[in-house]
């Protein structure tokens, strides 16, 4: 079963407190959460702010999909420190908040968190950067097993790893159960490639999806371009041809709406491509049909956009 989660890197000038409860307010029952400013960067998240997190998430009823670690703007540039670096002390940052992210994860009771796979190619040849970006997640995965944790790697253009063979290959030669692939679709159509074969060859590995659109949102019923709502049809239904059961963030950005109300559009838009998905019920008479029937063709209905409780709004 599909499941949207909404991601708070659309709330970047809102605290991760004023984030989680728009959030919520949209009608999602789950959340991406990026460890970075001003959100959830461990390495600055006081205890007080962890616990009313962790409160806030509880009365709400949030579930955390997953915990992106890809930007940290604390530490540096976009992509930097990266898993590559030439500088071990610089790799020994990106390792250290990795496994920070790995202990607020488990505090927060997501099972999994992403990375960027490696980082941007530097002048190393690529085998080099792929024995880099191995010793470092040699020192992260342990801790991943103990809190019980996927790791999702999120490819990117021009890093180590970019199409599905390259990332097929690599984590066929990792052979680790935690490791998985973040589908970003944005980052195939960056490469030219087209994302729904791209992820139909990807499913053996794919761990999380995630649609993200920049642009202008009208003001019409029909908020957003007709193709990027098409785009997202298209990737449920393909999600559903291939078995995927987790998450789909969803990720919108704007200069005339507020990220609360690109959370609920994205939410609209989501019911409404995932209503072709919903099993249908089967046509009885009034005489042979009970309450517990008509129920559990409710139920269907339901689960698969994750209406939240009337009790959490």
């Amino acid at each position: 079963m599909v499941q949207a989660a909404f991601s708070t890197r659309s709330f970047r000038n809102y605290s991760i407190l004023e984030a989680v409860e728009q959030i919520a307010a949209a009608g999602y029952s789950a959340l991406e959460i990026t460890c970075d400013r001003p959100h959830a960067d461990p390495t600055e998240l006081s205890r007080s702010t962890l616990r009313r997190l962790q409160s806030t998430l509880a009365r709400f009823g949030l579930k955390v999909s997953n915990l992106n670690t890809k930007i940290v703007s604390s530490m540096g540039e976009w992509g930097y420190p990266s898993w590559i670096e030439h500088e071990m002390a610089a790799r020994e940052v990106r390792i250290l908040h990795t496994i920070a992210c790995i202990k607020l994860a488990e505090a927060l009771g997501a099972q999994s968190i992403s990375i960027p796979a490696g980082g941007p190619l530097n002048t190393k040849t690529r085998e080099e950067d792929l024995d880099l970006f191995m010793d470092g997640l040699k020192r992260v995965l342990p801790h991943a097993e103990d809190a019980g944790l996927k790791i999702f790697i999120d490819a990117e253009p021009n890093f180590i790893l970019s199409s599905s063979r390259e990332i097929l290959e690599w984590i066929g030669q990792m052979n680790s159960p935690l490791l998985q692939f973040y589908f970003d679709i944005e980052q195939f159509v960056c490469l030219g490639k087209d994302p729904f074969q791209a992820l139909r060859s990807l499913s053996p590995v794919v761990g999380h999806i995630h649609f993200e659109h920049v642009g202008p949102i009208g003001t019409s019923a029909d908020p957003s371009p007709a193709e990027e709502w098409n785009a997202l049809s298209k990737i449920l239904l393909t999600s559903k041809e291939i078995g995927y059961q987790g998450f789909v963030s969803l990720a919108l950005y704007s200069s005339n709406k507020k990220p609360s109300e690109l959370a609920a559009l994205a939410l609209e838009h989501f019911k409404r491509a995932a209503i072709p998905l919903t099993p249908p019920v089967p046509s009885v008479s009034p005489s042979s049909s009970t309450p517990h029937e008509r129920s559990n063709g409710m139920a269907v209905g339901a689960a698969l956009i994750h209406l939240p409780p009337t009790s959490s709004q």
